[in-house]
């Protein structure tokens, strides 16, 4: 993500990007990067969730920039397409020149850092130099090079509540999706490009040597994590609308009730 952000600034495309960086204490922080520096001190995951679009209005307002990138959640995309969408916001608000979406099956709230990491296994937040999930692990790096772990089932208690309701993995609407699943090793990242400004952008890089291709991506394993959050959230669906009609509403009333809730916009006053 970083080097297509960097080589994207370097070509013009952008002149500054909507990222997510991170104090001391590993809170997550909005930031906007306009040099390469400041999209290298962004680099790595956080898994905690940030308000990364915070930023927008000092973006536009304060620095004057006019081509912007963004890179977030499957989530925050879909807000970022809306202001896209939605006037009077997108006169304003819609100048994304470049989306990238990250790969999600969920996100954490700040314990996991505070409660799992400091607590649960004994090191200190400054003592952290990186984080990462992989193989069914969440991996925890010190700064003196030794490294901890634990299955990430048991971090799960810390899973951001909203992320239940998402379907969305893979970034749907991003010019560009980017995620671990899927790739050969562990250094490297599979690609779904999904526009004609994320073809460019790639295949620009391509050429110009700051990204090598490989066809050894297994697509199964992206398309099985999509389809099983895709699943979980129809079979909870389904569950809850067999509860709510035990209410004796209506299945056509329960459905619509579920997709307000979804959305935030439900109310127990509707179903009386």
């Amino acid at each position: 993500v970083s080097t297509l952000l960097i080589h994207a600034l370097n070509t013009g495309l952008i002149d500054g990007a909507l990222l997510t960086g991170r104090d001391e204490n590993w809170q997550p922080k909005p930031i906007i990067a306009r040099t390469p520096e400041e999209v290298l001190a962004a680099a790595g995951s956080r898994y905690t969730i940030a308000s990364s679009l915070l930023t927008y209005k000092d973006a536009i307002y304060e620095y004057e920039l006019e081509k912007l990138a963004f890179v977030g959640m499957p989530c925050q995309i879909q807000a970022a397409r809306k202001l896209q969408l939605w006037p009077p916001l997108s006169d304003k608000f819609g100048k994304f020149s470049l989306i990238i979406g990250l790969y999600c099956s969920s996100n954490y709230s700040y314990d996991l850092m505070r409660k799992t990491v400091q607590e649960e296994l004994r090191i200190p937040i400054n003592d952290v130099k990186k984080i990462d999930i992989s193989r069914g692990k969440f991996l925890v790096y010190k700064k003196d090079g030794s490294v901890k772990e634990i299955p990430i089932k048991e971090t799960k208690v810390h899973n951001w509540p909203s992320c239940q309701y998402c379907k969305d993995y893979t970034a749907e609407f991003a010019d560009i999706s980017v995620g671990s699943v899927g790739a050969p090793a562990d250094d490297w990242n599979s690609v779904i490009i999904r526009s004609d400004i994320g073809i460019k952008l790639f295949n620009d890089a391509v050429d110009a040597g700051k990204i090598t291709v490989a066809d050894t991506i297994d697509l199964s394993k992206v398309e099985k994590e999509s389809l099983r959050k895709k699943s979980k959230l129809t079979k909870m669906d389904e569950k809850v609308i067999s509860a709510i009609q035990l209410l004796n509403v209506s299945e056509v009333e329960a459905k619509t009730y579920t997709t307000l809730m979804s959305l935030g916009y439900a109310d127990i006053s509707m179903l009386s």
